[in-house]
């Protein structure tokens, strides 16, 4: 069997070709079932599952089981929160987040708050706007295989009171 590709985050599609895939009945990376789809007699699209580690994939059928002569390598799309600046700021200041598996957020909250749109600068720094309706709180990125939060609150400052002459 050949996998295409033989490294890939879970979640993502991976492509086993080989021979008498016909009646398949079970794909799975090392011990954890996938879910597959059956594209030819030599072809299979299966997704690479939530808790599947490194190691052999095998596909099942009516005629046994095969394996993978290389190992597939699964690797971590889980986020993370390193730091954040600024530390503080009103409705609207943008913050900088930096961390780890970045790019693939799929949203933003201060404090449970959805903060909208999101900027993505690099594989380890988003940046997103204070959301309105935003309190003091924890800073949390989410993408397809986690959900990560700060270790210390952005703190939301109120607006200035406006002078009346």
């Amino acid at each position: 069997m050949a996998l295409s590709p033989d490294t890939a985050g879970i979640g993502t599609s991976v492509t086993i070709n080989g021979s008498n895939f016909t009646g398949a009945t079970g794909v799975k990376f090392g011990a954890v079932a996938a879910t597959f789809v059956l594209k030819s007699g030599n072809q299979i699209i299966a997704t690479v599952p939530a808790t599947a580690t490194s190691g052999k994939i095998s596909v099942t059928g009516p005629n046994g089981t095969a394996t993978s002569a290389t190992n597939f390598a699964v690797v971590s799309l889980l986020p993370s929160i390193s730091s954040f600046t600024p530390s503080s700021g009103r409705v609207g200041t943008e913050v900088t987040i930096n961390g780890t598996n970045l790019t693939t957020a799929i949203a933003v909250g201060l404090n449970r708050i959805n903060a909208g749109t999101i900027t993505v600068v690099s594989a380890t720094s988003i940046r997103v706007k204070v959301p309105v309706r935003a309190t003091t709180g924890r800073i949390s990125v989410t993408n397809a295989a986690a959900l990560a939060t700060s270790s210390t609150d952005f703190t939301v400052l109120p607006f200035p009171p406006s002078s009346t002459m």
